[in-house]
C-alpha cells in the first residue's frame, strides 16, 4: 500500500450494501417528503371532482404504505443508484457487486416483486432479485464525501420516457411542444400526476441521463439557470392545461414539477430527453 492509499478515506464493500438495502427498502414504502407535500397542495387546490378523489387515494395510498411497511405500488421498480463520491476516497473492488447485494437483500427483506430479466429479447428470464442494478458513478467536490441515492423506477413511467434529436434551430415554441405533446400521450399510462424530467443538450446518452437525474432535485426547485427555469415554468403550465389531471380522470395536476437540466452540446446537435416519474416519486439518498 502506498502513501496515497494511507490518506484517503477508505469504503468497504459492507458499507455499500448494508446503505443500498436500507435505502432500496425505505425507497419502496416511505414517499419523500416533498413529493407527498406536492400531492397533498395538489389535492388542496384541486376542484375537478374525480381529479381530487384520485388525488384522496394517491395520498390515503402513501399514508398507508409508511405506516404499515408495504411498498407504495405493486411494481416495486428498476434499481438505480447514484454514487457520487470526492477524490480523497478509495472505493472497493467489486463495487457493482455491493450494490446488487444490497438491493437483492431489500428485495427479500421487503418483499419487492422481482421484476428484472437477465436478456431484453432471445431469454427473458426474472433474474429473482431485481439485479443487475443500473449504476452511475460520479465525482463529488467535497473531499471524503460518500453519497449514495437509490430510485427504484416502475416500468409504466419508464416506458414514457423519450429522447428526440432536434435539429440545432429549433425554437423555444418547437421544444415546449415538443415536450408537451409527449407528456400529454405517454401521462395517461405513467399513473398521473406525473413528475417530468427534461435533458436538453449533451449527446444522446447523456441528455436521457441528465433528464433522469433531474428527477433527484427537491421538487420544484428551480433550475439555477433562470432562462431555463422560465422554461421549466412555462412547460409545467402548459402540461396542466391538458386537463389529463390525476390518474387521467381529468383535473389541473397532470404534473406535479418539470425540472430541467441544459448540458453543453455540439454545434451540430441539439438532443431533447424528458423521463417521465409517476406520482410514486421514490427515492432515497444517504451521506456514509
Amino acid at each position: 500500500m502506498d502513501r496515497g492509499e494511507r490518506l484517503l478515506r477508505k469504503v468497504t464493500a459492507g458499507e455499500i450494501e448494508e446503505a443500498v438495502r436500507r435505502l432500496a427498502g425505505e425507497a419502496a414504502v416511505d414517499l419523500p417528503p416533498d413529493v407527498e407535500e406536492a400531492l397533498r397542495r395538489a389535492l388542496r387546490e384541486e376542484a375537478h371532482e374525480l381529479g381530487r378523489y384520485a388525488l384522496e387515494q394517491i395520498v390515503e395510498n402513501a399514508e398507508t404504505a409508511r405506516r404499515e411497511r408495504i411498498p407504495l405500488c405493486q411494481d416495486t421498480g428498476y434499481f438505480t443508484v447514484f454514487l457520487e463520491c470526492g477524490p480523497g476516497v478509495l472505493l472497493p473492488p467489486r463495487l457493482r457487486e455491493a450494490v446488487d447485494r444490497g438491493v437483492a437483500a431489500a428485495t427479500r427483506q421487503a418483499y419487492l416483486r422481482p421484476s428484472v430479466v437477465e436478456d431484453p429479447h432471445l431469454h427473458r428470464v426474472n433474474t429473482r432479485d431485481n439485479t443487475p442494478v443500473q449504476l452511475h458513478l460520479e465525482q463529488a467536490a467535497e473531499g471524503e464525501t460518500v453519497r449514495l441515492t437509490v430510485m427504484p423506477k416502475g416500468g409504466g413511467s419508464e416506458n414514457a420516457s423519450m429522447l428526440r434529436m432536434m435539429l440545432p434551430t429549433a425554437s423555444r415554441e418547437e421544444i415546449v411542444q415538443t415536450v408537451v405533446e409527449h407528456v400529454r400521450g405517454k401521462a395517461p399510462y405513467a399513473c398521473p400526476p406525473v413528475v417530468v424530467g427534461v435533458g436538453l443538450g449533451g449527446s444522446a446518452d447523456t441528455c436521457v441521463l441528465a433528464a433522469k437525474r433531474s428527477l433527484l432535485r427537491e421538487l420544484g426547485e428551480p433550475c439555477p439557470d433562470g432562462a431555463y427555469a422560465d422554461l421549466e415554468r412555462e412547460l409545467l403550465e402548459r402540461i396542466n392545461r391538458t386537463g389529463i389531471g390525476a390518474a387521467g380522470f381529468g383535473g389541473a395536476h397532470t404534473a406535479l414539477a418539470v425540472h430541467l437540466q441544459p448540458l453543453p452540446t455540439h454545434i451540430a446537435l441539439l438532443p431533447l430527453a424528458v423521463a417521465v416519474s409517476c406520482h410514486a416519486l421514490r427515492r432515497k439518498t444517504a451521506e456514509l
